[in-house]
């Protein structure tokens, strides 16, 4: 208690603060502050919040069909019997160079883990043991060998597998004999996986243009542009979807909703403004995957964390917390791995926060040389976990910060885990598959 009323005193003492993730001072926000100077404590615990954090029971997921394992990627509190111990490890393909980088994280199905690496090389692989069952180099039609950024990602829904190329493709093809059921070109590039959803495929291209094709036989169906000259390099994520709603984050830092079934417009917020010449550091752009939960819509961007409304679209706040990862809803709290390296909790309702946990900011601390970047978290059985670029995965207690273990793989992490069953399931920036038990 004394360190925290320690770091209250600085703040009142002039000491220049931000609140965490923060890009911008706008107007004042409530809840935990904490200084700019280095603070050595893990965990801070905002004093005006008594209560006890208490998190819902866990449940079990069996699959995890998609990113963000659901299509309103809301997965709350994940139950695993997993101890964090190497089961095997699988190389997928290609990883990250100079000129690719892996974009789609595994999904699993039925039993079977499926990948993408970044030559559009797809695997399915026995999640029990690790046997790779099938095999195939998706080519594109444009395929050139200077061609980077092949596969975008991956889907699974009722026997067939979606498999989406950075060229712009996407082929579907049955997981009984792996032939094809269908092909469809799009004009724009993809960067992400398509939202498989009520018998629909829906693509959102690096363009922001809505493509919505039968899932049946790849007809298209109807399509929206929300042009912009801004297209980004690294894309936009899966669309996000529940009671008949779709939303999508457009790389303008827009949100938008449409009806499911025919593309009906129902509203469109402005979440962050991009300017004209965005550093990498500065896009305002929205990264991780919309969670739809309550009748709600959380989603950050690069400089805030927002909730809105499902139906209509209104505001119900926003917060200076900026992170490239989507946030997580667990009971009354929205846990969020801020661009700062502080892993937050949030209030559901208001978006204050009460609590952070500081994470190693630098691989060379006193040099403050090679700065680590941190992808999560997710909620795990009474455990925050992360993975971050420095190879390390780490899980905190939810409830009072406390490092429960810390695992030096090696290498770097930048996609986020899953975990179905007992399995928590990592891809390495080197396309190795690890699976702990």
């Amino acid at each position: 208690m004394k360190k925290i009323i320690i770091l209250t005193l600085l703040l009142l003492t002039g000491c220049t603060d931000k609140f965490i993730g923060a890009k911008v001072k706008k107007d004042k926000i409530e809840g935990l502050r904490v200084p700019v100077i280095e603070v050595k404590e893990n965990f801070i615990k905002d004093d005006n919040y008594k209560a006890k954090i208490v998190l819902p029971s866990p449940s079990e997921l069996s699959d995890w069909k998609m990113p963000g394992g659901m299509a309103h990627a809301s997965l709350q509190h994940i139950a695993s019997k997993a101890e964090f111990k190497l089961d095997y490890k699988k190389d997928i393909g290609s990883g990250n160079s100079y000129r690719n980088r892996l974009l789609a994280e595994p999904i699993v199905a039925n039993g079977f883990i499926y990948t993408i690496d970044v030559n559009a090389v797809v695997k399915k692989i026995k999640l029990d043991d690790g046997d790779v069952v099938f095999k195939k180099r998706f080519e594109s039609v444009f395929s050139s060998k200077g061609q980077a950024l092949k596969g975008a990602g991956l889907a699974y829904q009722d026997g067939k597998l979606f498999i989406s190329l950075g060229s712009g493709e996407i082929h579907v093809i049955s997981d009984e004999d792996y032939k094809t059921v269908w092909s469809k070109t799009l004009p724009s590039p993809l960067r992400s996986a398509p939202l498989v959803y009520g018998g629909r495929v829906y693509a959102l291209s690096v363009d922001n243009k809505v493509n919505v094709l039968s899932a049946y036989n790849g007809e298209l169906l109807w399509d929206q542009d929300f042009g912009s000259s801004k297209s980004m390099i690294m894309g936009v994520p899966t669309p996000s979807a529940d009671m008949g709603i779709v939303v999508f984050g457009l790389s303008v830092g827009e949100i938008v909703a449409l009806r499911s079934d025919n593309g009906a417009f129902l509203w469109r917020a402005t979440h962050s403004i991009p300017f004209a010449f965005d550093t990498i550091e500065n896009m305002h752009d929205i990264k991780g995957r919309i969670i739809i939960d309550n009748d709600k819509v959380y989603v950050s961007s690069n400089i805030k964390t927002s909730a809105y409304d499902l139906k209509d679209g209104a505001l119900l706040w926003e917060k200076e917390v900026g992170s490239i990862n989507n946030p997580v809803l667990v009971g009354d709290y929205l846990f969020i791995l801020s661009n700062d390296n502080y892993i937050l909790t949030m209030m559901e309702k208001t978006g204050e926060v009460i609590a952070g946990i500081k994470l190693p900011q630098f691989e060379d601390e006193e040099e403050k040389l090679d700065k680590i970047f941190w992808s999560g978290p997710r909620i795990i059985q009474d455990k925050i976990v992360v993975a971050g670029t420095n190879g390390e995965i780490r899980l905190y207690s939810p409830y009072n910060g406390e490092l429960i273990k810390k695992i030096d793989q090696g290498g770097s992490f930048s996609l986020p885990m899953i975990a179905v069953k007992d399995k928590v399931i990592f891809i390495n920036d080197n396309a190795d598959l690890l699976v702990f038990k």
